[in-house]
Order: structure tokens, then sequence, then C-alpha cells
């Protein structure tokens, strides 16, 4: 296993667990909504929006988790975090 890859799986279990601590909606494959993906990247609702219609945001997905429109895999969160590193 790379470290590269090492550090992903790190990060997603560290999102995941963050996400079950504050009780938020997941789906089956680890999608959460708008709203809770922003919490987790420690951003406001409308950066991470505003990322999305610039395009330069994490991955997303036009499918519902509760009542959030858009929503975002753990994975593609992690991902987009360590792209971030300086």
């Amino acid at each position: 296993m790379t470290q590269t890859q090492d550090e992903l799986e790190k990060l997603v279990s560290m999102l995941l667990k963050a996400a079950q601590a504050e009780g938020m909606e997941m789906s089956a494959d680890q999608r959460v909504g708008s709203n809770d993906a922003a919490k987790l990247l420690a951003q406001n609702k409308e950066s991470l929006a505003k990322a999305r219609q610039e395009k330069r945001g994490p991955r997303y997905f036009n499918l519902p988790v509760g009542s959030a429109k858009k929503s975002y895999r753990l994975d593609d969160l992690a991902k987009h975090i360590l792209s971030r590193q300086a």
C-alpha cells in the first residue's frame, strides 16, 4: 500500500467517525448531504456550493441524502482534502 493510499484510508476513517459522532445521515455508500459535507470540510455551505459551481470542489452526486439534493462520498471529501496539501 502506498503512503498516499494509506493517508486516504486514514482520512476516510476519520471523516466516517466524525460523521457518526455528529449523527449525520449517510447513505450505504458513505455519501453525506451537502451541509454535512461542508461541516466535515470546515467550510460554510455557501463556499462549498460556490466551489461546486466553479468545478473546483470535491466530486459530488445529484443523488439526495436526507433533505439534501446534492451529496458527497467521504472518499471524495478525503481526496479533496489531500489534494489541497501544501
